[in-house]
């Protein structure tokens, strides 16, 4: 065309040539998360769209999957994947919608289930948990404001007269099979991993105690910057099918997030977490590397040096691993000082001894927050 086609996002929407599907007038930039599925890498977006595919080894656009013509809805940003059945688990959510749609892709690549989990209204639910018999979805207190949308805006705020609410659903289950779990008004950006114990559903999450805008640095761009900081800590909630009881607590006060863990078994009991230390910096940088013990309750941290920046880090497990601290954790680092950007690489199981490996790049590559790790099985 010759020109945009669209606004900047922090720009007014209204000359857009057409909004989403859930009419917010933004284009869908598939700019969030990565996971793999069947072959291919979907990029999906945080406000929920089409996951577009992208071939895993040329890195190239697919185009938007639409999972043999069977998908009914749209994906938010982490939908899950049991790598024991191949199935993807996702869910959407919509400024004017009183339900989140939970719905499960095949082995076969089709939709195989969906469901309509009922919300007192819209609600804006960024992850969710899978166990091999549950799936946690989350109705928090991070709302739609819903004069503004009348008036053809999208404006969030926190409610904390809202309580936290946690729905466990059977797998293939419906509404009428959910129960629902209260817990302390809070926000949730990134899960770290569920399973079950007994009765109870386990769940191990970032959760972020104030989500408000707060600008607390004299900087020009102050007020933009302040939606990227974020204050999480690691903490557990128990949900206990057998008496409706929730229990939680935290498990760290350390300010990390981003969290990554051994996909394979994603759904079950883990040992070893890796999330990013967030600097105390006017916007969202990650200054380091922690490793959480979930067994111990033990973590040890590596710190990339003053003026570096890495990425998030996903493990990669050794050919051949034995468990989920046998493999690497690789980020990108870049380095104001040195004005050029690294791949390090370190041991998982000695995260605190620093890098076994640095990759030196000729220029940055651009700050991202989400990546994946593609191992050879999958692809073969």
């Amino acid at each position: 065309a010759g020109r945009a086609l669209w606004t900047g996002l922090m720009e007014n929407p209204a000359g857009n040539p057409f909004g989403n599907a859930h009419g917010l007038g933004i284009k869908d930039s598939a700019n969030t998360d990565l996971i793999f599925h069947r072959g291919q890498v979907l990029a999906t977006w945080y406000l929920c769209g089409d996951p577009y595919a992208v071939d895993p080894l040329s890195l190239e656009t697919l185009g938007a999957q639409d999972f043999l013509g069977t998908f009914a809805g749209d994906m938010m940003a982490h939908p899950k994947v049991d790598e024991r059945t191949n199935e993807l688990l996702w869910f959407d959510y919509g400024p004017d919608m009183n339900f989140l749609r939970y719905g499960i892709i095949g082995a076969d690549g089709t939709q195989t289930h969906l469901a309509h989990v009922d919300l007192p209204g819209p609600r804006l639910p960024h992850d969710m948990a899978i166990t091999p018999n549950y799936t946690v979805l989350m109705d928090l207190p991070l709302v739609q404001d819903q004069d503004a949308r009348r008036a053809g805006k999208y404006r969030i705020f926190y409610d904390q007269s809202l309580v936290s609410r946690f729905a466990v659903i059977p797998r293939y289950g419906q509404n009428a099979d959910v129960t629902w779990f209260e817990a302390k008004p809070c926000y949730i950006y990134h899960v770290v991993n569920s399973w079950e114990e007994g009765t109870k559903v386990i769940m191990d999450a970032c959760r972020v105690k104030n989500p408000q805008h707060q600008t607390t640095f004299e900087h020009p761009l102050a007020n933009m910057l302040a939606y990227m900081r974020l204050d999480a800590q690691l903490y557990r909630y128990e949900f206990d099918l057998a008496t409706g009881q929730t229990t939680e607590y935290p498990l760290d006060d350390r300010n990390i997030e981003f969290p990554s863990m051994d996909q394979r078994i994603v759904g079950t009991r883990h040992r070893y977490s890796y999330s990013m230390s967030l600097a105390a910096e006017p916007t969202l940088l990650f200054d380091g590397i922690v490793r959480h013990d979930a067994s111990t309750g033990e973590m040890e941290t590596y710190k990339f040096g003053a003026g570096r920046w890495g990425s998030e880090s996903p493990f990669a497990p050794r050919d051949g691993s034995k468990d989920d601290s046998d493999g690497y954790i690789v980020s990108f680092v870049n380095d104001e000082v040195e004005g050029k950007g690294e791949i390090v690489v370190l041991a998982a199981e000695n995260v605190a001894a620093g890098p076994i490996a640095r990759i030196k790049l000729p220029q940055y590559v651009p700050a991202g927050f989400h990546a994946t790790w593609v191992r050879a099985d999958q692809l073969a």
